[in-house]
């Protein structure tokens, strides 16, 4: 979202450019590294990794681990594959990519009257701006294809986070002893 809002700005001040989309994209990409850098958790000795845990019980997950490997694999490369596929869908044709364009080719957002979509620049079109300024029609694809990507991933840690929390949860409420007082 942060970096759909700086596309913004940088489309009002007229700055749309590859170079500014570079300088945009390397400062990001440092800033991220520094801020995971500097909150990587510490790792105890005693704790093993999950997959070291996976591997230390090989009866149970023989037949698990390669079927939720295909499951994943076969999901990630059918969604893949969509996004390799030139634009075809209307939608994306008529105004997601079309104002992207029509912003990367005037190098700042401007009004389209035969538009109507075009008089709020929603955040997924201006991350398609900095995709066409890249230099690529499938550019914004991928970039979907890894939104979606990231939001599984993101989906199924904090699902684990929250397993996490909840078990601590009971584990501190078991440790207090106040379920054994109520008559």
């Amino acid at each position: 979202m942060l970096l759909s809002l700086v596309t913004v700005f940088l489309g009002i001040a007229g700055l749309l450019y590859w170079w500014m989309v570079f300088v945009l994209l390397v400062s990001c990409t440092v800033a991220g590294w520094l801020l995971a850098c500097a909150h990587r958790p510490e790792r105890r000795p005693g704790k093993q990794r999950w997959w070291k845990q996976w591997r230390s019980r090989p009866g149970e997950t023989a037949f698990l681990v390669p079927l939720l490997l295909l499951t994943i694999g076969s999901l990630i490369w059918v969604l893949l594959v969509h996004a390799l596929m030139p634009p075809y869908e209307w939608d994306e044709i008529s105004y997601h990519l079309a104002l992207a364009k029509m912003y990367a080719e005037q190098h700042h957002i401007v009004y389209v009257p035969f538009i109507v979509h075009s008089n709020r620049p929603m955040n997924t079109e201006m991350l398609f701006t900095l995709a066409l300024l890249i230099g690529s029609d499938v550019a914004p694809h991928l970039l979907m294809w890894a939104m979606s990507l990231l939001t599984g991933v993101g989906l199924y840690l904090q699902k684990c986070t929250d397993l996490l929390f909840r078990q601590n949860e009971v584990r501190l409420y078991l440790l207090r002893g106040d379920g054994c007082d109520d008559p």
